[in-house]
């Protein structure tokens, strides 16, 4: 991908980054709110791109002057050395992901929500040395040392005190703050060691309720190849003024791609404080303008608009559902802007939740309730995209255009790779299908079948699973998502259902697990909070 401004080619995250860094070297990058001893965020606080790229400078050259990463015999990541992760997202933790591009160190996410058993399995696989975490999940890594005698360093985000230092020997690790390890790369600094576009830049850990976790390797190559396709949607162009928020968990691609996009553009990036209850009131401190979503955080804003509006009821609710409603006619226009209803209705309720300002909102990884898509593009007033992609495909695959208000289909196949259908005939699905049962009613279409994906944002291999990789990737070099999807006569994808979605329950009856997913997922009260009665597991 070429840069807009200075046509240079941008062929790596290092060089996205260093690039920004160049030409927007006082803009505001990354930003946090600091929590006051009461437990109360203030305002955000920002570091520009020359601040975060200087401290990522240092860092990178502390880990190579420290051997907290060595490069070790691994022809899956061409001899590279490792550096895991395990937090929250945060500021730090992008610093530190910018400073392993600088030396050529691969990134190993593990997710905060992992227990001790979890983070020892991939250290154990990696065979990592070294892991950067936050001070909340340092017991953790502190408990996986018996199982993994390759650990021996543990770098905490947060200052060192003394008693974390005892605690990190006594378990037979060496620890060192970040602050500690930045102020040795700028006693010793470094030239940048960059990666080339084939080097892996991160590992992806899918689910492992099948087996264990597989470690899916992406390349630099792979996110550039997906970002440069996907922003052929003119509104994912972030730029001079754009903000997003951080929430979505970095160690999955997705929020990983989102950032790759907003930097190139010289955006800036504000975190979330960690907790999900307080996102509204981190949304009304940022106000931001580039909202990358979930379906499940947008049932949430959702019910909690409508519950307003209802409470409110009298007038304000009569001329909301009149607004609504005239806006809703105008959807399959692909218009959803109004002169009037926009500013006396929908501008104040989106200014509660604090996206007033708000150009852009993206929603993937799960299917999203038809109703509560029309709502988010009727009360924000901008353009709503969805997206199909997987972490094998480092998120890239499908997307809606700016102006497709129609709800239903995960929009074209981005230029990154190509899609075909494979038939599936012990369930029905051909390629030479035409048309496709819902509920009572069909509705046409130009082929059914598993989705199948080819390009340069195919991963390289799930790490040391060869035979999980041959299952995944035929001789053709194409990916075999699980998916099952159908074409549009237009052209567009729809998600229809899951091979080997069918399982069968204790009492030997079975149960369409995708089916039951899309109920689950729009029950108010299991979309809100894990509930005792229901459990669905992916097949």
């Amino acid at each position: 991908m070429f840069d807009p401004d200075t046509k240079e080619q941008i062929k790596t995250s290092y060089e996205n980054f260093q690039l920004s860094r160049k030409k927007f070297a006082n803009r505001p990058c990354l930003g946090f709110r600091p929590i006051a001893a009461d437990g109360t965020a203030g305002p955000y606080v920002w570091s520009t791109y020359e601040q975060i790229g200087k401290r990522a400078d240092n860092f990178g050259a502390g880990l190579v002057n420290l051997e907290l990463c060595p490069s070790k015999p691994d022809p899956e990541v061409k001899d590279r050395g490792m550096l895991g992760f395990y937090s929250k997202n945060r500021l730090e933790w992008v610093v530190a992901e910018q400073a392993c591009f600088t030396q050529s160190i691969v990134t190993v996410p593990m997710y905060d929500t992992l227990g001790a058993d979890s983070v020892a399995y991939v250290i154990k696989q990696c065979s990592l040395k070294s892991v950067i975490c936050a001070a909340a999940v340092l017991e953790n890594v502190l408990d996986c040392k018996p199982d993994c005698p390759t650990l021996e360093c543990v770098i905490l985000m947060e200052p060192l005190t003394e008693d974390l230092r005892s605690k990190a020997s006594s378990a037979g690790l060496k620890a060192f703050s970040m602050e500690e390890v930045e102020k040795v790369g700028a006693e010793k600094p470094l030239p940048h060691l960059a990666p080339s576009p084939q080097d892996i830049l991160t590992f992806c850990y899918t689910s492992g309720t099948t087996g264990d976790p597989k470690g899916v390797l992406l390349t630099h190559q792979n996110i550039c190849s997906a970002w440069s396709a996907a922003s052929g949607r003119d509104a994912l162009k972030a730029g001079d003024g754009d903000v997003h928020m951080s929430y979505l968990p970095l160690p999955h691609i997705f929020e990983r791609l989102v950032q790759f996009g907003v930097i190139l553009g010289g955006a800036a990036i504000g975190f979330y404080q960690g907790d999900t209850l307080k996102i509204v009131e981190d949304l009304q401190a940022l106000r931001p303008t580039f909202f990358p979503s979930v379906p499940r955080l947008l049932n949430r804003v959702h019910d909690r608009l409508i519950a307003g509006i209802n409470e409110a009821g009298g007038l304000k609710k009569a001329l909301f559902e009149r607004a609504f409603a005239a806006k809703k006619g105008m959807l399959p226009q692909g218009k959803n802007t109004h002169p009037l209803w926009d500013r006396i209705i929908f501008k104040k309720i989106a200014e509660k939740v604090g996206l007033e300002r708000v150009r852009l909102i993206v929603t993937g990884s799960a299917p999203i309730a038809d109703n509560v898509l029309d709502f988010i593009r009727i009360v924000f007033c901008c353009p709503v995209l969805e997206g199909y992609g997987l972490s094998e495909t480092a998120a890239g695959g499908t997307i809606t255009a700016d102006q497709d208000m129609i709800p239903g289909t995960v929009g074209a196949v981005t230029a990154c790779n190509e899609i075909r259908l494979k038939d599936v005939p012990d369930m029905g699905y051909l390629r030479t299908d035409q048309v496709h049962k819902i509920g009572s009613k069909t509705i046409p279409c130009c082929g059914r079948g598993e989705i199948c994906l080819k390009g340069l944002n195919i991963f390289q291999g799930y790490y040391k699973m060869p035979d999980k990789t041959a299952e995944a990737i035929d001789a053709d070099g194409w990916f075999h998502s699980g998916d099952i999807g159908m074409w549009t006569p237009d052209g567009r994808l729809k998600i229809i259902d899951r091979k080997k979605n069918i399982f069968k329950l204790a009492q030997g009856s079975r149960m369409d697990g995708c089916a039951k997913y899309k109920i689950y997922s729009t029950c108010r009260k299991c979309s809100h909070t894990p509930c005792p009665e229901v459990a669905v597991v992916r097949c």
